[in-house]
């Protein structure tokens, strides 16, 4: 383990050969942060859906994501993806995660301003996530980040699984304190999987 004492975190691009890590890390996070949330089964269903090789291969080459890793030294304890959506400006923020013997030490606030800075000079005016509804921690989280919720969806995922999340917002342009009235999200409302696969867990 490194100590954080000796030096701070970096963030970089996620590579082909970094996947694996990506997935064991998602499996390791899932099953100690999502438990009372979601069920058991319903964590290894969304691992199997979202957390594959062959689903972030996908996702990286096929659908525009990008994927950005935290390290600290060597040591990989977080990262992030996000991609364009339907609406013109708007990306969303598909995951975000850091391991949780690192929360509390302002890494996910780090992770997340460095996709905020990223996708603004790619020309995104508005930053999307989805975030179950029973996840206070991350949903307290973005909110001190800027973000509001505007919506609520409920996802059939399948195999009798649903994900009750809260959508939340934050406009990269402008410097108001409401912006989801007139914010492009809602033509990106979520209705499938791909579309809404987060369980965002930011600290």
């Amino acid at each position: 383990m490194v100590s954080e004492v000796e030096q701070q975190p970096i963030i970089i691009s996620a590579e082909a050969e970094h996947l694996e890590e990506i997935s064991t890390l998602a499996g390791d996070i899932w099953r100690e942060y999502f438990p009372g949330m979601i069920s058991s089964e319903q964590i290894e269903c969304m691992l199997s859906q979202g957390y594959t090789l062959e689903v972030l291969s996908h996702e990286i080459l096929a659908q525009g994501i990008s994927y950005d890793l935290m390290l600290l030294g060597s040591e990989l304890i977080g990262f992030a993806s996000y991609g364009p959506t339907q609406a013109s400006g708007e990306m969303k923020l598909h995951k975000l995660y850091i391991a949780p013997e690192f929360h509390g030490k302002g890494y996910g606030s780090k992770l997340l301003k460095h996709v905020e800075s990223t996708v603004s000079k790619r020309g995104c005016k508005t930053l999307v996530l989805t975030v179950n509804k029973n996840n206070r921690r991350a949903i307290d989280s973005y909110e001190r980040n800027g973000f509001t919720v505007c919506d609520s969806v409920v996802v059939d995922i399948g195999s009798g699984f649903v994900m009750d999340d809260y959508v939340m917002a934050k406009n990269l342009d402008l410097a108001e304190a409401c912006v989801c009235l007139r914010i492009g999200w809602i033509p990106c409302r979520l209705t499938t999987l791909e579309e809404s696969d987060d369980r965002n867990c930011l600290t």
